[in-house]
């Protein structure tokens, strides 16, 4: 899709008000949990705290290192309604990172999400959301660096209805509507086509997309399920009339349950890209996810996945991801986690090559009381690829204490 060159763009960046930084810190230290009679249903509300301390070996995610300290404060405030037919949830706070010396990378992000859902008649249910989250410029890079983030806004509205037979037997259909804007950021796209990005200092990634889905469901006793899904989207961007695009896709997939023990999900199947003024482009989709819970209090975790995705420049990728975890409860307060990862993402649009990136993380985590939370982690983050002037290495440390209600 839109091309991307080196050297990367410089985003200008904007941050939140101060009384709206305020407010948001003041509702997530002053609300207190509401107490329901009934669990299902009422007001309740979450409020929670996150200072993280960060020391960073790579703060521009670049060959030549520069490292710093910072410091990221994240109040937040969870909220559920549930009452008869409608189901509503918030979830607001702010992303507030301060670094010691290179405070060219102080960002001040928002993070609100909230959904309404209500059951028209009997199968039939309208969801209403809408993100307010910063979300990564390009793909393949570390997607909670602030060197490598942009406000977004995704406004959605789907309509679906299901119904059920008998042996756990389905058809759902869906109708979805999402509008997508981002703030603005200087960036590398390839506005006219011609294969040549060019240098555009006050970009918008802003799209409108409909998408229609059907699925039939077959359950095979109480523990399993097969599925069969196939879906159409239409995405047009405001900026990139070039890079719009028809996507169509089918998948089969199964759905274990087993008792305490192994949850495993698996799709597979076709996906074909027509953009309109670019080469249409199709691709094996599918995804593996394993989950066991051993003995001795481990849990191991596996997963793969080949799928179409985009960033905020509208570029478009197929995305390969493998996964692998294991975690360990330690006693009744402490838990232990290590995560492997390797991604591929290649460019769908302009053919420029891929990016690949390999990440080992490890953290540990105790609960201190009831409400207090305190964790210690480390990763190393390794990116490569077909561009050169793309690769680096980065190893990241954090303590981190959170307080929830």
């Amino acid at each position: 899709m839109s091309a991307m060159s080196s050297p990367e763009p410089t985003r200008s960046r904007r941050s939140l008000s101060p009384a709206t930084l305020a407010c948001a810190l003041a509702i997530a230290l002053a609300a207190t949990a509401s107490p329901a009679e009934d669990a299902d249903h009422g007001l309740h509300l979450h409020p929670s705290l996150s200072l993280r301390g960060v020391f960073d070996d790579n703060v521009f995610l670049e060959d030549d290192r520069t490292s710093d300290f910072a410091l990221w404060i994240a109040p937040r405030l969870q909220a559920d309604y549930a009452n008869g037919p409608l189901r509503a949830g918030l979830d607001a706070g702010a992303d507030l990172r301060r670094y010691r010396h290179e405070t060219s990378l102080n960002e001040d992000f928002g993070r609100v999400s909230g959904f309404g859902e209500l059951d028209l008649t009997r199968g039939l249910t309208l969801r209403l959301a809408n993100s307010y989250v910063p979300y990564p410029e390009r793909l393949g890079l570390p997607e909670d660096d602030s060197e490598n983030l942009v406000q977004t806004n995704r406004a959605e509205a789907e309509l679906r209805y299901r119904r059920p037979f008998r042996r756990e037997s389905s058809v759902q259909f869906a109708l979805e509507a999402v509008h997508f804007t981002t703030g603005r950021f200087s960036a590398s796209v390839d506005e006219d086509g011609d294969g040549i990005a060019e240098t555009v200092d006050d970009f918008h990634g802003d799209f409108l997309e409909t998408k229609f889905q059907t699925e039939v469901q077959r359950g095979l006793g109480r523990r399993a399920l097969v599925f069969a899904r196939a879906g159409m989207r239409r995405r047009n961007f405001d900026e990139l009339s070039n890079s719009d695009f028809n996507e169509y896709s089918s998948l089969l997939g199964l759905q274990v349950r087993w008792p305490a023990r192994l949850e495993l999900d698996a799709t597979a199947g076709y996906g074909y890209v027509d953009f309109d003024d670019l080469d249409a482009k199709d691709r094996f989709l599918g995804t593996a996810r394993l989950k066991w819970e051993g003995p001795r209090g481990f849990t191991w975790q596996a997963s793969a996945e080949n799928r179409f995705t985009s960033d905020a420049t509208g570029q478009d990728f197929t995305e390969t991801t493998a996964r692998f975890g294991i975690g360990k409860q330690l006693g009744k307060r402490m838990h232990a986690n290590l995560e492997f990862a390797w991604s591929r993402f290649d460019d769908d649009g302009s053919d420029h090559g891929s990016d690949t990136f390999r990440v080992v993380s490890v953290r540990l985590r105790r609960q201190v009381t009831r409400h207090l939370q305190v964790a210690l982690g480390y990763r190393h983050w390794h990116n490569g690829g077909n561009d050169s002037t793309r690769d680096f290495d980065q190893n990241r440390a954090i303590l981190e204490f959170v307080y929830a209600r």
